[in-house]
């Protein structure tokens, strides 16, 4: 074969890529195959080790350097009582939903951010209802803070927000 693509043996290069190639190829087509065979080879060596690393720390990580701390102790009893009625709610009245946080006012009063509606409660620091509001501000509340002034501040994460109260529980 003869032409600009015949090789000095006469096969073109696009025979000898082929299935029949010859075993002689060009020092770039080796090196280039080396890379790549390499670089794999490389790749699996790393998640090996890092695999490896895992494991080991996580097994010696969780072992108590004491066995005593592998007995189970008895926690000491607290010395608290339960209060059966702890807050007095007018006749009909109950917690809209499920407290969400709680927070002291100066005054020691307690509220009571709920995530129903209405969303806040008010106890006075003998646990007597005081007021409930806030109907329809919240998407999902979730935080309560009250600051040295007396303004509510309200976390919805449902809505992605913060809410300030002044005192009486208007915007």
């Amino acid at each position: 074969m003869s032409g600009a693509n015949a090789s000095p043996k006469g096969r073109s290069h696009q025979e000898m890529s082929g299935a029949n190639a010859s075993p002689m190829r060009s020092a770039s087509a080796i090196a280039r195959s080396l890379k790549k065979g390499r670089s794999h080879q490389d790749i699996r060596l790393v998640a090996l080790v890092l695999s490896l690393a895992l494991a080991f720390t996580s097994a010696i990580a969780q072992r108590p350097t004491d066995p005593a701390l592998l007995i189970p102790q008895n926690a000491p009893e607290l010395d608290y009582i339960t209060a059966s009625e702890p807050f007095s709610f007018p006749a009909g009245t109950t917690l809209a939903g499920a407290a969400a946080a709680v927070a002291f006012d100066s005054k020691g009063h307690l509220f009571v951010l709920t995530r129903g509606n209405p969303s806040l409660y008010e106890f006075d620091n003998n646990g007597k209802f005081i007021r409930a509001f806030g109907d329809g501000l919240f998407t999902r509340s979730h935080g309560l803070r009250i600051d040295k002034e007396g303004n509510i501040w309200a976390t919805d994460v449902g809505a992605h927000t913060v809410m300030k109260l002044d005192p009486q529980g208007k915007f």
